[in-house]
């Protein structure tokens, strides 16, 4: 009798050990993803030729689309097409993506700004658009823009609301290259050397999109302008995470340890 009583003892300690685990690392699973950001894709593009470069990283963050979009040419801008003015792109499911944010990335600054300096908020002079926008003849579903595109954005797409007109190169982005002295783009400006960060809300945090067709659109006619295609580089969307893993384990020592401890117990004198 003093055999069982010891393992009934043991047996109430051991299950409320796993007991509680498990309630941990099952609170652990369910905060994990709403917190963690989700790298959906980095999608580059380059023209050597004519001394284009650009890259845009999609992150999922809850139920936001974060947007990283940057030129990173190292070639001087002299000319309004060598400015990058639009993004485009797909997302599987077309959900709908709304409340759109736009600032400058990280250190990112205007330049080019004589005579015409910055004014009013970013999102006057940046555009989005979701639903069969043609651009270099082609359709895409989501677009942001800091030219019109002949009619692709249009006073009433600004990110702000305040119906600003998006006409021109002004507020596109530059690369690390900088912007030259050429007659042809000192009175269009100003520019943003580097990049701007976009947010969408709207994403279901836990099933991550896919993120396709990707243009990177320069100067700011919707068509015969310079584009780049854009190539998927990276995608780390999270696999079942570690807690997971963690939780099934301890499930699995509550089993095995139950069918231990209700084992047949053979007392001898």
């Amino acid at each position: 009798m003093e055999r069982i009583g010891v393992m009934n003892t043991f047996g109430s300690r051991y299950m409320t050990f796993v007991f509680t685990a498990t309630l941990l690392i099952a609170g652990l699973i369910a905060i994990q993803k709403p917190l963690c950001a989700a790298t959906l894709g980095t999608f580059t593009g380059t023209d050597s030729v004519n001394g284009l470069a650009a890259s845009a990283t999609f992150t999922l963050s809850g139920n936001e689309l974060i947007v990283q979009l940057l030129n990173t040419s190292t070639s001087m801008v002299t000319q309004n097409p060598q400015v990058l003015s639009g993004l485009f792109f797909n997302v599987s499911g077309n959900p709908v993506l709304s409340f759109p944010t736009v600032q400058l990335d990280g250190a990112s600054a205007y330049v080019n700004t004589s005579p015409n300096s910055p004014s009013g908020v970013l999102g006057d002079h940046w555009g989005y658009r979701q639903g069969s926008l043609g651009i270099n003849n082609q359709t895409y579903e989501y677009g942001f823009g800091a030219a019109g595109f002949s009619g692709v954005f249009g006073s009433g797409n600004t990110i702000s609301g305040n119906n600003q007109s998006m006409q021109g190169v002004d507020y596109g982005l530059v690369g690390p290259g900088g912007v030259g002295t050429n007659d042809g783009l000192a009175n269009n400006g100003p520019q943003i050397q580097n990049g701007v960060d976009f947010t969408l809300t709207g994403l279901d945090s836990q099933n991550p999109p896919v993120i396709s067709n990707v243009l990177f659109q320069y100067g700011s006619a919707s068509s015969g302008e310079f584009s780049l295609t854009g190539t998927p580089q990276t995608s780390d969307v999270p696999e079942p995470g570690v807690a997971a893993t963690l939780l099934a384990f301890c499930m699995a020592l509550g089993y095995f340890g139950l069918r231990y401890l209700r084992r047949p117990v053979v007392c001898t004198n």
